[in-house]
């Protein structure tokens, strides 16, 4: 029992250490730094890549950031607004998502099936703005200097 004891308090003291604030995450979790891109090693090219609910829920943590992130793309009311899904979009009744400043970067084989009834598994890597002013209803941010879209299979095997 005595032993016990002493590994559960060593344990307990060894804690904070395991479950503080990291360096590097993947999405920048804790306020740590992201990931450098594979392309650009320095730190002020590092890329977030939070899930679209984490940029949905804590956009704050996000803003000015470069991000890459996946999820379901549709135009509505003239502005493209990625969300978690389309189940999300339609609970929410279109508000919560992400816009893009543009449209004009999409593809045009993403933006014919955005335009039409949205489409599942859109990445897009770009800088993400919580601050701005957004078009679409209850927006979490903005991603603007959009470096890349492309569709992304949802379930890699």
């Amino acid at each position: 029992m005595k032993k016990l004891v002493i590994i559960i308090g060593s344990l307990l003291l060894m804690a904070p250490a395991v479950g503080g604030a990291q360096d590097r995450t993947h999405d920048g979790r804790y306020s740590s730094s992201c990931y450098p891109s594979h392309n650009n090693k320095s730190k002020a090219d590092a890329y977030c890549e939070p899930s679209i609910i984490r940029l949905i829920a804590r956009p704050e943590e996000y803003d000015d950031k470069h991000i890459r992130v996946t999820g379901f793309l549709i135009r509505q009311s003239g502005i493209y607004v990625l969300f978690p899904g389309r189940s999300f979009w339609v609970a929410t009744r279109g508000t919560g998502g992400v816009e893009l400043l543009t449209g004009e970067q999409i593809p045009t084989d993403i933006r014919a099936l955005a335009d039409g009834d949205g489409v599942d598994g859109v990445r897009i890597t770009g800088r993400f703005n919580a601050r701005s002013a957004a078009r679409a209803r209850g927006s979490a941010g903005l991603v603007t200097d959009v470096e890349t879209i492309f569709l992304e299979p949802l379930f890699p095997h």
